[in-house]
């Protein structure tokens, strides 16, 4: 017994089907970004928002945000941030390094430290279009836990950011930007 004309085009159908489902992986792995696509010069502003909002309310920031090659199969991310209150101005400013880790795709702090004297950990991956900064630490004073995430999504005009700060599980605070590119 034979295959009809239909049974066969559906047949194919599922066929091409079942091989696109299985190279998409493959697809999505292959536009994966580099490290390199990340690295320039980006700016823009942003909007806080915090556990704590209806005491301070929504603050605007100016962000700054640097990526680049650091010459030893790793990278660089320095960025400032000036936070705009009622009360007047507040900057900061961090930078940290990141060498190639044990675990594929990751990347290390160069001064990562131990979190159980009071020091940040820190890391760093690509997932999909975005540079994801972990950096993780215990207070001293408390022995709370707390867990910043940043993200660096690449956007058609730069980059699209999203900071995530954590403390025993509870969201204390998030910021979105739009960076441009500059350089």
């Amino acid at each position: 017994m034979g295959i009809s004309t239909r049974g066969a085009a559906a047949l194919s159908t599922s066929l091409w089907l079942a091989l696109a489902l299985v190279a998409l992986p493959t697809a999505v792995v292959a536009k994966q970004p580099t490290i390199k696509a990340f690295f320039g010069h980006f700016a823009g502003k942003g909007i806080t928002k915090s556990s704590a909002a209806e005491y301070y309310g929504l603050n605007n920031r100016d962000m700054d945000v640097t990526i680049a090659d650091s010459g030893d199969g790793g990278f660089q991310v320095s960025w400032k941030t000036i936070r705009r209150r009622k009360k007047g101005a507040k900057k900061a400013s961090t930078v940290m390094t990141f060498v190639p880790a044990e675990m594929k795709g990751l990347w290390r702090a160069k001064k990562s430290g131990n979190m159980l004297a009071g020091e940040r950990m820190a890391w760093a991956r690509i997932q999909g279009r975005a540079l994801l900064v972990y950096v993780a630490g215990i207070r001293k004073q408390t022995g709370r836990l707390h867990l910043s995430i940043y993200s660096r999504r690449l956007a058609p005009a730069g980059l699209y950011l999203q900071f995530r700060r954590i403390e025993e599980g509870r969201p204390v605070r998030f910021v979105e930007a739009l960076l441009k590119r500059t350089r």
